[in-house]
């Protein structure tokens, strides 16, 4: 955690502060499994992204933001703004070798309102790989996965089955719905997550859709990694 220096008790509407936390594993009996894991986390947290290569240096990234908000006061000093980044994790889901964290980053460094972006990560402890849909549900079975998840959605958002998206307000392509690859794997459930702008107006908030096992449970892969969950 750093902030600049013009960041004091009294007033802070004229400083930067940056915060980036984040869960670790310290403890596995699997050291190549374990250090790819948090390889994988530290890259989500760090402002290079998830693809990121190498050690990440995060006292750099966080004194190049309070160097880029200071630069921007010089230029422009009648500018009164608070600059702020906050990455936060934690862990969702630890059982049955699976780990699960989500990532959340509140942020504003100028514009009409401050930014939120929320995703979720899941792991296989026994290789350290992320576990990613087509894990879970083969590729045949994943349009009556959608068909089932769109049923919750339209629930959720009150729009009648036959009701046009496009004309409710969302955006879908070819305006049918889609699953994104946004999800949480938990222990009765999954759940998707739809951030602020992905297929809706930022006034119309982010959309979280919970799907339990037992409505899915015939498209679940045989032996699946979550099988036991069932």
């Amino acid at each position: 955690e750093k902030k600049s220096e013009a960041c004091d008790s009294l007033r802070e509407d004229n400083s930067a502060k940056i915060k980036i936390e984040f869960p670790r594993i310290t403890q596995f009996e699997n050291e190549i499994v374990k250090n790819k894991i948090n390889n994988t986390i530290e890259n989500l947290f760090s402002s290079k992204g998830n693809d990121g290569a190498g050690v990440v240096d995060f006292n750099s990234e966080m004194d190049t933001f309070i160097q880029d908000y200071d630069s921007f006061i010089k230029e422009f000093p009648d500018s009164y703004q608070a600059w702020f980044i906050e990455r936060t994790g934690e862990v969702r889901l630890n059982k049955e070798n699976i780990f699960s964290i989500d990532y959340m980053e509140y942020s504003y460094t100028g514009g009409a309102h401050s930014n939120t972006n929320v995703s979720f990560k899941n792991f296989n402890l026994n290789n350290g790989d992320e576990i990613k849909l087509s894990d879970i549900i083969s590729e045949e079975k994943q349009n009556e996965l959608t068909k089932i998840v769109e049923e919750e959605f339209r629930k959720l958002k009150n729009i009648k089955p036959d009701a046009d998206l496009g004309q409710a307000g969302f955006w879908f392509e070819n305006n049918q719905f889609d699953l994104n690859e946004n999800f949480l794997i938990g222990d009765s459930s999954l759940v998707f997550y739809y951030n602020n702008y992905e297929i809706t107006a930022y006034a119309f908030g982010p959309t979280d859709l919970e799907i339990s096992y037992l409505k899915i449970r015939d498209l679940i892969k045989e032996n699946s990694i979550i099988s036991n969950f069932i």
